[in-house]
């Protein structure tokens, strides 16, 4: 089965904030974060029954490198 990965307009601005967030930190540490993220959202579309429910019908994946957790919810649409 194929998944598609959906980010929230909040889920988009808070991962921009971070690119900055880390790039103020050490030049080239935003992008290094923004690889992480895609590597995780590939991980995610493979592989999503991998990750932990740890909210209610939220799956939790933590990025130790950033000290981050992505939370996805998975829902099935039929065609």
């Amino acid at each position: 089965m194929n998944y598609s990965l959906v980010l929230s307009p909040n889920a988009e601005t808070d991962l921009a904030e971070g690119k900055l967030w880390y790039e103020n930190k050490q030049l080239g540490l935003g992008e290094k974060f923004l690889q992480q993220v895609n590597l995780y959202f590939s991980k995610i579309q493979d592989y999503p029954k991998h990750f932990p429910v740890r909210r209610g019908n939220l799956s939790e994946a933590y990025i130790k490198n950033f000290l981050i957790s992505l939370f996805t919810k998975l829902s099935i649409k039929k065609l």
